[in-house]
């Protein structure tokens, strides 16, 4: 539900709803986990992390992208496939956070270190 409604707010170019929908694609991936930890920690660094995000998407459309890599978790997650779930998850992470680098280093024409 969560993917569909980020897509509607990606549309709609929503950025605010969109974190939100993000949000609650990440963290009902936690709960299922069964982890009360990680869904605890995985909200506050949502928390410090979706303003970063929205300002991300204004500046460069990566949402596609990024729903793509969502979908793909999401299937490895249905077909108990956790391993890979979790590799795709790094991966999505990592990229994420590399795109976001790269917009806010090229707007500045500085460095990437800050992140």
């Amino acid at each position: 539900r969560a993917l569909r409604q980020a897509e509607t707010a990606a549309a709609a170019r929503d950025f605010s709803r969109m974190a939100l929908f993000n949000r609650d694609f990440h963290q009902a991936l936690a709960t299922a986990s069964g982890n009360p930890v990680l869904s605890y920690v995985l909200a506050g660094l949502q928390d410090q992390s979706a303003l970063v995000a929205t300002q991300g998407w204004r500046r460069r459309a990566t949402w596609k992208e990024e729903a793509g890599e969502h979908a793909a978790v999401l299937k490895a997650v249905r077909a108990g496939r956790s391993e890979r779930a979790g590799e795709l998850m790094l991966r999505h992470i990592e990229g994420a956070l590399a795109r976001l680098k790269t917009e806010f280093a090229n707007e500045t024409g500085g460095s990437s270190e800050r992140f």
